[in-house]
Parts: structure tokens; sequence; C-alpha cells
């Protein structure tokens, strides 16, 4: 969000992995390793929150394919993902979050084309800090 890092999220044939790249030049940094991926794990969709502090990530649960999760991570890093309480049925996809941090979108679909649904959620993130005009506050990346 701040305009200072792009987050990767790999997904190859044996290595799943949440990173951050400094847009000024420098290496790639690990947020999260996923460990060995099954053989043909799909992708995931991933977004920054607003306030820059985590990465919301979207992916499916091994134990219970074809169910996927919502989870959140640092982008600090060091700290195992947490779910967010979010599961559905044939993958959640495009996410999105407004910048007041109140709402995310995303894309989804169960099973036959039929049953495609876009989903609002509201109010189930944590307050982002804001500066006194309002505005999101961001910090650096790296601190």
């Amino acid at each position: 969000p701040d305009g200072r890092s792009l987050s990767l999220g790999l997904s190859g044939e044996k290595e799943r992995a949440l990173k951050v790249i400094p847009l000024a030049g420098g290496e790639a940094r690990e947020i999260w390793d996923f460990g060995e991926a099954p053989q043909r794990m799909p992708g995931f969709s991933l977004t920054w929150t607003p306030d820059g502090r985590y990465i919301l990530f979207a992916t499916w649960d091994p134990e219970d394919r074809p169910t996927w999760e919502l989870w959140r991570v640092p982008v600090e890093g060091g700290i195992p993902p947490e779910k967010m309480g979010l599961r559905k049925r044939w993958g959640i996809w495009d996410l999105t979050v407004r910048p007041d941090g109140r709402r995310l979108a995303f894309a989804s679909r169960g099973g036959p084309s039929d049953e495609s649904e876009l989903w609002v959620l509201e109010n189930f993130l944590p307050a982002a800090e804001t500066s006194p005009d309002g505005a999101p506050r961001t910090r650096p990346l790296g601190h």
C-alpha cells in the first residue's frame, strides 16, 4: 500500500511461499514458507491490508479439498498465518480490501458456474491506524 514493496505468492511444484520484494531493488524477503507442496496444489489469491501490516491470502485446505480458507500473516514475518474464519467451497479469488480496511470483496464459485457468487464482508478486519487527517497510516517495511 505504500508503493515501496511488492508481495509475491510462489506456487511452484515444490515451493509454496509468500515473499516481499522492495521495488527499489534488493532480495526478496520470505514472510512464510508453506513447506513442500503436494502435487497439483493450486495457487492462491493475496492482497495487502491498507495499513501495510498484513498480507491476506486465500488458499485451499489440504485436509478438505476443495474448501478454501482466508488467512492473514504479518508482513514482518516470523509468525504463522492465522485463519480469519472464512471458508468457502471452490475458491476465494481476487481479494480486494477497501482503503478504510472495513470491507473485503472477493469472487467465488461453487461447483457449477450457475452457483458463482460475489461476496463483500464488512467490519471483520482489525481497525486500521489512521493519521490525524484520517488517511491510513503506513509503516515502512523491514522495521
